[in-house]
């Protein structure tokens, strides 16, 4: 008999979900699937073995500042619990992000990525958040770093370092062209230019790094990029120092801080007064993460609430068998399910991008589902924690349980590298520069007319309200030079309705494919379509 101190059994992450197999399979060569098969299985069982303690740890130990000694001389040390050094060691000897960067896995090394986090990211206490920047941070300098010390850098970043990202002054997020961060020219050797930063960068995360991207003014050029060494043998560089560390709503373990620079020695990146473009590569990267990262949190807390439903008795049978509570459990699958669809058609276009294979219609598309996904997937993320958090019921509720800290995590991920109204701009800007969004939606509308599978009536309101939508989109990019105006009042609600209608299609392409069937495989798409493209919908 279930009792309430009694945790549900956690099976291995990777054997249980069908449709993760299905998705990796179907993504993957044949050759690279059979290569990797036993590596997820191995890592899905280090996850619940090691890594959700050590996750655990590190939540219970947050990062500790130490700015003074006991005489007053400032010292800056920054104390981490060793679970959360565990965490970067598990994750560089599973080659995190150096998978992205597998030649042997071709075109398919974002997929393999894409599963890998999926399963780790919300396990790994946020963990996922550095190396996402340290991926981003080795794209770039892969296009942009002066050519002496490209390889030398890359290829620590893909062995044994990390980099963060400090681009947010007090002045906010996304108005980076007026930031405060100043730099002087200390010197040129060979290709590279150093200069001494000045400023206060308000929200550095993962300030724990190697290195760090700091965007800082040039006098009489603009906001320009540099690469920053930031902790050497333990000890801060100089001309660095920690103000205090955050208290943040979630990501506890994760240090962030408010970073003081003074002099401190960097690297110019890229071209003079072109930071801002220069640092675009990123933001495919650490957008296709938060992706990743939302899928990941929806994953744990489905299985969560599932797990819990199957154990848990009320008046006579377990609640999973209660009408309502299944129809809860049901539309849970449908979005995480949704989402880990979308996130492996981003990481199938990135991975062809990157191999040099994809498309100019492909190339398109993956410029406007990126910032579609992360808006969409952030949201969503909050929702399915909440609802699962409430499916579990008081206990849920209890701090340490797993779901209040799952809930807050999941927070963040709507607000880290954009919210959803500066991802609406950036989706305009697609539109405007590439006709990415009407692409996207003729590429969608093609797709839809090829499905064929037996859930008919579902199958007929998704190629409504793909139509309904992509009329609106076109009548509004009509209007001649201002098009933008008057696509702009309604892009929110026309964004979420694009992105749902993705999901719903990839899972109609999907389900022929998926051979191994669990208990909600069969209406799966159905109560997709039911639960977010039923209902009145106008723009």
């Amino acid at each position: 008999m279930f009792i309430q101190e009694t945790p549900p059994p956690v099976e291995n992450l990777f054997r249980r979900d069908a449709l993760l197999k299905g998705l990796t399979k179907h993504g993957l060569s044949e050759d690279a699937y059979l290569l990797l098969i036993p590596k997820l299985e191995n890592f899905a069982d280090e996850i619940i073995l090691r890594i959700k303690d050590y996750a655990h740890d590190a939540e219970t130990h947050p990062p500790r500042l130490e700015n003074c000694d006991v005489y007053g001389h400032r010292v800056d040390r920054l104390h981490l619990h060793p679970s959360w050094l565990a965490l970067r060691k598990f994750a560089l000897q599973n080659r995190l992000v150096a998978m992205g960067y597998d030649k042997k896995l071709r075109q398919g090394r974002r997929l393999a990525q894409a599963a890998f986090q999926i399963m780790f990211s919300a396990y790994s206490s946020n963990y996922s958040c550095p190396l996402a920047m340290t991926d981003g941070a080795i794209k770039l300098l892969s296009e942009h770093a002066p050519k002496s010390m490209r390889e030398e850098i890359i290829h620590e970043l893909l062995s044994k370092a990390t980099c963060g990202q400090w681009m947010t002054e007090r002045i906010g997020g996304s108005d980076l062209q007026n930031i405060e961060t100043h730099a002087s020219l200390a010197r040129k050797v060979d290709d590279k230019e150093h200069y001494r930063l000045y400023g206060v960068k308000w929200f550095a995360s993962a300030v724990d790094s190697n290195y760090a991207l700091v965007l800082a003014q040039i006098p009489e050029a603009g906001p320009s990029l540099f690469l920053l060494p930031v902790w050497q043998e333990g000890r801060l560089c100089e001309g660095i120092s920690l103000d205090r560390l955050k208290n943040k709503l979630g990501t506890k373990a994760l240090p962030t801080a408010e970073v003081r620079l003074e002099g401190a020695l960097a690297t110019l990146i890229g071209v003079k007064g072109r930071g801002i473009s220069c640092a675009a590569p990123i933001l495919n990267i650490t957008r296709f993460y938060n992706a990743l990262a939302s899928a990941s949190i929806m994953n744990r807390a489905f299985y969560g609430a599932l797990e819990y439903a199957q154990v848990r008795y009320s008046f006579g049978k377990s609640i999973s068998e209660h009408t309502l509570h299944r129809r809860l459990l049901a539309d849970l699958d449908a979005k995480r399910s949704g989402a880990m669809a979308l996130c492996f058609e981003l990481a199938s276009l990135l991975g062809r991008v990157e191999e040099g294979l994809a498309s100019s219609k492909e190339k398109k598309c993956l410029r406007a589902l990126v910032p579609l996904a992360k808006l969409t997937l952030g949201k969503w993320a909050v929702l399915v924690a909440s609802d699962a958090l409430e499916a579990i019921g008081g206990l849920g509720y209890m701090e340490d349980s797993e779901y209040p800290r799952l809930l807050r995590d999941a927070q963040v991920l709507p607000i880290w590298e954009g919210t959803t109204s500066i991802l609406l701009l950036d989706l305009l800007r697609a539109e405007r520069k590439d006709n990415a969004l009407i692409t996207l939606l003729q590429n969608l509308c093609e797709r839809v007319n090829e499905v064929q599978i037996d859930e008919s009536d579902a199958l007929r309101i998704l190629k409504a309200r793909l139509q309904q939508v992509s009329e609106k989109v076109v009548a509004a990019l009509n209007k001649g030079e201002d098009s933008e105006l008057y696509l702009e009042p309604f892009i929110r609600r026309c964004a979420f309705s694009i992105s749902a209608c993705t999901m719903a299609l990839l899972l109609a392409e999907t389900k022929p494919f998926i051979t191994e069937l669990d208990e909600f495989a069969s209406t799966r798409f159905t109560t997709f379509v039911e639960n977010n493209l039923c209902g009145h919908f106008s723009l």
